[in-house]
């Protein structure tokens, strides 16, 4: 089903997987997201540390972010009834999910059953839709761009993206959804307890590590070394890839989300990520490892958009990007 965790005390509320992690009180602040309506994956700018701070310091320098997170707002919501999609105007303050994904480089206008309409998406993704998304919403409403939005209607398209902060700021969570081609299960395992994935660092340690001894260079605390180097011994040659990794949108959604949940796409029947077609290139290991370092990079800036305290040492100490990981791993 995908894994869950809370920035906020709202584990009560239950529309779809369990919310069972410990809480952290947000900030009201959102900040400006790309599109995610369209436009070709390859255009989109990649995630590093330094987009990760412009996006921080875009978010606390909007003077009008709280506003544009509660202004009384109506959008069309989905949700399944018997199976299928049904459509809804609703106003933003009301109970819903969001849905955050990419849409690949082989999406295109597609049937996909309980969707009346032809829709852009991905045999991949369609397969996720069909199989999953409907157990991962239950009866609760959602927005995911592809459903909510006439995919057809130019305008409609770029108006929306205008709203897009603050539905994910809004949202009771957010649903993320990892592509099949990212970290295996042997990658989870290789990558060792969460704790440990950024190493035993000024940036890394547990808060309630008292040791004054901090060893820096400690290889044999640091997951993320543990999962380069599992990837390249036992993923040479396949196509490891995830644009929630990858691309700056997905920062900004997940940044903006007080609740996250993960849910991992299964494969299109027959494929092994070991090939490469026209939409999918030749496999790349300098990408598959830059995505262990996006992955840390993701966890640190939404655990730091969690935290109201302005210390930097507060902010480095946050203690949400482990269950981050949990749940991004499936673990939690």
């Amino acid at each position: 089903m995908g894994s869950c965790f809370s920035k906020e005390a709202n584990e009560s509320r239950n529309d779809g997987a369990d919310l069972d992690r410990p809480a952290r009180l947000p900030q009201e602040k959102v900040v400006p997201v790309q599109p995610t309506t369209g436009g070709g994956d390859d255009e989109q700018p990649q995630v590093t540390a330094d987009a990760a701070a412009q996006a921080l310091a875009m978010a606390r320098e909007d003077p009008n972010a709280t506003a544009a997170a509660t202004a009384p707002l109506e959008l069309v919501f989905c949700r399944f009834e018997s199976g299928r999609i049904v459509r809804k105007k609703r106003f933003l303050s009301q109970t819903f999910i969001a849905v955050s994904h990419v849409w690949g480089p082989d999406a295109d206008w597609a049937k996909v059953d309980g969707v009346d309409e032809e829709i852009i998406v991905s045999p991949e993704k369609a397969l996720f839709m069909q199989t999953q998304l409907p157990g991962l919403m239950g009866d609760a409403w959602f927005w995911m761009d592809v459903l909510c939005v006439d995919q057809r209607d130019a305008d409609a398209r770029v108006a929306v993206t205008q709203h897009i902060p603050a539905v994910f700021r809004a949202a009771q969570k957010s649903l993320v959804v990892r592509e099949s081609a990212s970290f295996r299960a042997c990658c989870a395992q290789a990558a060792g307890p969460s704790h440990a994935f950024l190493g035993k660092t000024r940036y890394g340690r547990r808060p309630d590590d008292q040791s004054s001894d901090i060893d820096f260079t400690d290889e044999e605390m640091d997951g993320r070394g543990k999962l380069r180097a599992h990837i390249e011994q036992s993923h040479k040659g396949e196509y490891m890839d995830d644009g929630v990794l990858s691309r700056l949108w997905p920062l900004q959604e997940v940044i903006l989300s007080d609740t996250v949940q993960f849910a991992k796409c299964e494969p299109v029947p027959g494929d092994d990520f070991k090939g490469h077609s026209p939409s999918r290139p030749a496999p790349s290991m300098d990408k598959a490892l830059t995505l262990v370092g996006s992955l840390g990079i993701l966890a640190q800036t939404w655990d730091t958009y969690a935290l109201d305290d302005d210390t930097p040492m507060w902010h480095r100490l946050g203690t949400g990007k482990w269950s981050f990981f949990d749940a991004y791993f499936g673990l939690g």
